[in-house]
């Protein structure tokens, strides 16, 4: 059942990784293209700011989102943090399990 269940974590950490590596990326592209638009050509998107901001959690009026959205990050995040402490619980108490086996057979 560990397994399984370790297995599952592994592939939600997967996901994870793809999105983040391809999200964090991007946020600091569009920052860079951002910044040189504001300082150098004075001239500043406001579609920029505004998406970057909406990949954090943060408002997200400009882009015409419903917080909602932004504010999914919580109970999504909160979910994996404790799908996580549950492996680790388990892990730990095979663990233990084990060492009492070994120890009574000594």
């Amino acid at each position: 059942m560990i397994k399984a269940y370790s297995k599952f974590l592994d592939i939600l950490e997967k996901l994870q990784r793809a999105i983040l590596t391809v999200s964090v990326p991007a946020m600091v592209l569009i920052m860079f293209y951002q910044v040189v638009m504001r300082y150098v050509f004075h001239n500043s998107p406001a579609w920029s700011e505004e998406l970057v901001r909406s990949g954090m959690p943060n408002t997200s009026a400009g882009l015409g989102l419903p917080m909602s959205v932004p504010y999914a990050c919580v109970p999504i995040g909160t979910a994996l943090m404790v799908l996580t402490s549950i492996e680790v619980i388990l892990k730990n108490a095979q663990e233990l399990a084990d060492e009492k086996k070994g120890g009574s057979a000594a």
